[in-house]
Formats: C-alpha cells, structure tokens, sequence
C-alpha cells in the first residue's frame, strides 16, 4: 500500500473515530460537574475510563448504563461539525494532533498567557475550546504540509502522527518544515495567516 493511500485511509478511519470521541468527552463534561460534589470517588473511575482513547461512547455506556438515556447536550453541533460542507473540502483534512494531545493543551496556555481570549473557568468551555483548537490546528498542519513536496509531506506525516509530547512534534514539524518552531505557533495566531 502506498504511503498516500495509507494515509487516506487513516483519515477515513479518524473522522468517525473522532466524532465518537468528542461525543463522549463532551457526555463526561455535562455530568463531572454534578459527580464532583455528589460522588468523586465516581469521577476519578471515569477520568482512569477515559485514559484509554480507543474506547467510545458505546463502551461508556456498557460500563456506566445510568447516563445511557442522558442527552448530550453538545451532539448538535459536533454532529454538525462532521456533516460535510459544501464550501469547505473535508477530503484533505487529516487530524495529526488528536483531540488530547498535549499541544493542544500547551495551545491553551498560551491563550491564557497571551490574554488571546478570555477563558471561561467551566469545563463547557473549556471542552468547546478544545474542540475548536482541534480542528484549526489540524487545518492549519495540513495547510503547512500542502507547502512542501508530497513525499516529504508524507514521510513528515508519519513521523508525526503517533508523537504525543508537544516538544519532540514542534521540533519534527519545524524540521521538516524547514522553519522555526516560535514561527509555527506565532503564525497560527496570525489572523492572516489562517485564511
């Protein structure tokens, strides 16, 4: 199988994989508020549940049938997100950071040291956050990827996809990229260069 296909089918195996888990992080948000007062011995079972990524929203409800019937309040527009857009083409999206990634985390420091915006202490936002740095930042790997020649690209993309220390992926990117790792993070803040 060639290294392109490899990756496209990759990309067709993530989406879903992806929307389910954003289903259940979102479906662990609405209720570890009420569970922190009321049973935090609960709250740490689930959070040692959720370590395990390749687990979803099906097995959730096998090993805590109680939420089975709650509705997730944020389906809509995660439903909406995965829904294909006529002006936008899903094709070449293809997620290297996935959705817990420590660069995302790092991503949100940054935002909170820089005072981009003004963080919300509830865990809704800080989910939706995630959710929205997600998928710009993935965007904008793809769009850095699309500036350099196909193998490299690919060769790049596969050294990156399963490095979850943020440090070791900015150094391999701006390697590959042939740019500085300040210049990657500064440019994804840049208005100007997201469009």
């Amino acid at each position: 199988m060639s290294e392109q296909k490899y990756i496209n089918n990759k990309n067709e195996n993530l989406e879903p994989a992806w929307r389910d888990r954003l289903l259940l992080e979102s479906l662990v948000g609405q209720i570890l508020p009420t569970l922190i007062i009321a049973e935090p011995e609960k709250v740490d079972e689930i959070l040692e549940f959720l370590k395990d990524e390749s687990l979803t929203l099906s097995d959730f409800f096998k090993r805590f049938p109680e939420y089975k019937d709650l509705e997730i309040k944020d389906s809509l527009a995660i439903e909406k997100h995965f829904a294909p857009s006529a002006d936008e083409n899903q094709d070449d999206f293809f997620p290297l950071v996935n959705f817990n990634h420590s660069l995302l985390y790092y991503l949100t420091e940054i935002i909170k040291d820089k005072n981009i915006l003004t963080l919300q202490p509830d865990d809704n936002y800080k989910y939706q956050l995630r959710v929205s740095l997600y998928n710009n930042f993935n965007r904008y790997l793809n769009r850095l990827l699309m500036n350099i020649e196909p193998h490299e690209a690919e060769t790049l993309c596969l050294a990156l996809v399963n490095v979850s220390d943020y440090k070791t992926f900015l150094q391999l990117l701006a390697k590959g990229l042939k740019v500085g790792e300040s210049d990657i993070i500064n440019n994804f803040f840049n208005p100007i260069n997201k469009k």
